[in-house]
């Protein structure tokens, strides 16, 4: 059920965010990363805001692969460091924390494990600040992936 909830609220994020012209960025914001020392930057951007759930998502069209970063929405608070992955407070959201990788017209999920997104700044229509994390593949069937010196802004889509 989780992973099913998963994949709707990501796939509801990226239908939101998506430009009709699909070869200009995203207007709503910027996203940027290292995937295990690779540069990734997406050019379609945007954040959800409902359920008391946060969702903060880009996609890189040419490799389509898609960064998620979750949250609970009372941690959207400047100055907030949230713990990636740990749901010991009873947050579920931090476990929305994912990257998906398409390659060869096959789609693999990760999820985040361990790491940390930084709020910087927050208001009720923008969201920016910074993330690092850890991601394992949800089958198994690959190593880990590290994701760093990620950096993020968006438009609160709704």
């Amino acid at each position: 059920m989780k992973n099913l909830f998963l994949i709707f609220f990501s796939t509801l994020l990226i239908c939101t965010a998506c430009d009709t012209n699909s070869d200009s960025p995203n207007p709503t914001g910027s996203m940027s990363c290292l995937i295990d020392g690779k540069s990734y930057t997406a050019t379609e951007v945007g954040a959800v805001n409902i359920f008391g759930l946060m969702s903060i998502s880009g996609e890189e069209k040419s490799s389509g692969t898609t960064v998620t970063l979750g949250l609970d929405s009372n941690d959207a608070k400047a100055g907030k460091s949230i713990d990636v992955g740990d749901i010991s407070g009873g947050s579920f959201a931090s476990s929305l924390t994912t990257v998906m990788i398409a390659k060869n017209g096959k789609e693999t999920q990760y999820v985040a494990s361990t790491g940390t997104i930084i709020i910087t700044t927050a208001s009720k229509s923008e969201v920016s600040g910074t993330f690092n994390f850890t991601a394992f593949d949800l089958t198994g069937a690959n190593k880990d992936l590290k994701i760093t010196n990620g950096k993020f802004s968006a438009k609160i889509l709704f």
